[in-house]
């Protein structure tokens, strides 16, 4: 994970004719209320310049991975609207969101709705999010700004960066710093455990429409299975891939070069441990039971929360776990800490399966 860059917003007081512009957000300060401008960069790279007519208060997030990370760094205050998937999102505590005014799903979102909720920023999605008409609506008729941030991935810290611009705040800068010394401290801990991993070969898939998707090298959960000492059979044609489909017979094929050690399935939000599992189970067909990984009970579903978003660095143990590295750290421990610190609802008492028994990974 990147290094974070301190924030420190830099007030600059610039006399312009009659008006003057101030470069930060003042951190919230009520005091002033007058123009301000906001230097961001998104998901897709891309800096901007944002101008407001006011200091920036009032946002709409468009996303459940940012309202995840809004309610981990204290932003909720900000937070005047938001897409039904994001103020609906399980584990969120929704008293922090109570008076926030929902403006429909993500990709359909009103624009009359954000609008009234006076909204001075949309944070959107890389994926699903608002059409292009609707963001050049907003821009273009009601002066509302649309950022992308991604909020997840290999992005996720240097969009939490823009996050905390947008909340100039000591107590956002805080959360995050304590955030970091966790993830840190945690991620140091699985790199020693992996110094002395015996390499393994292990594919890893997720269900996506009941169709069996192999992540690559290239994805973000196949650059953390390199890291574990893996060697992943399932290799790009295109390196700007994360994903590859391939007939159970290609894949049946490659375990018979060598056999596979494990084979690992992340679960999706419509499917649960156990049916993850079958899926797979029911992939390979009658290939299944004849495969060394499946005789040595190698083969699990896994949880996927805990493997991407601001969990991603508990994922990593969780990871270790499955593939046998010995590591002085519970994922499931780390997942009520992570809960009960941050105050998001909810437990999760399984992390993973492997056909007969549940694994919490608890101490």
């Amino acid at each position: 994970m990147s290094k974070m860059i301190a924030i420190i917003a830099a007030i600059v007081v610039v006399a312009a004719g009659t008006g003057v512009i101030i470069y930060g957000n003042m951190g919230n300060n009520d005091e002033y209320n007058g123009p301000v401008s906001i230097e961001l960069k998104d998901s897709n790279n891309v800096t901007k310049t944002y101008n407001f007519d006011h200091p920036l208060r009032k946002i709409c997030v468009v996303s459940s991975n940012c309202m995840e990370w809004v309610q981990i760094l204290g932003m909720e205050k900000m937070v005047v609207a938001g897409c039904d998937l994001a103020l609906k999102e399980e584990t969120l505590n929704r008293e922090l969101f109570k008076t926030a005014k929902n403006v429909g799903a993500t990709a359909s979102a009103s624009v009359e709705a954000i609008v009234e909720s006076e909204a001075q920023l949309v944070i959107n999605p890389t994926k699903s999010g608002l059409a292009d008409a609707k963001i050049a609506e907003l821009e273009g008729t009601y002066g509302i700004h649309t950022i992308t941030l991604a909020c997840n991935g290999e992005t996720m810290m240097q969009d939490v960066e823009a996050l905390l611009k947008i909340a100039d705040s000591t107590t956002a800068n805080t959360k995050f710093e304590g955030y970091k010394a966790d993830c840190d401290a945690v991620h140091a801990k699985v790199v020693a455990a992996a110094k002395d991993a015996v390499e393994k070969r292990v594919v890893m898939s997720t269900v996506n429409s009941s169709k069996i998707k192999f992540y690559l090298p290239t994805s973000e959960l196949g650059k953390i299975l390199t890291s574990l000492k893996v060697d992943n059979p399932i290799q790009p044609t295109d390196k700007s891939t994360v994903y590859a489909t391939y007939s159970d017979e290609t894949v049946t094929d490659l375990d018979g070069e060598k056999s596979f050690d494990f084979i690992l399935v992340r679960t999706m939000s419509s499917y649960d441990l156990p049916k993850v599992f079958d899926k797979n189970k029911d992939y390979f067909g009658e290939a299944y039971a004849n495969m060394q990984c499946v005789k040595d009970r190698h083969v699990y579903s896994f949880e996927s929360d805990v493997t991407s978003g601001a969990m991603t660095y508990i994922g990593e143990v969780l990871l270790c776990h499955l593939l046998g590295i010995e590591i002085d750290l519970h994922a499931g421990d780390l997942v009520d800490q992570f809960l009960e610190k941050y105050g998001f609802n909810g437990t999760y008492e399984n992390l993973a399966y492997d056909g007969e028994t549940y694994y919490g990974f608890r101490a």
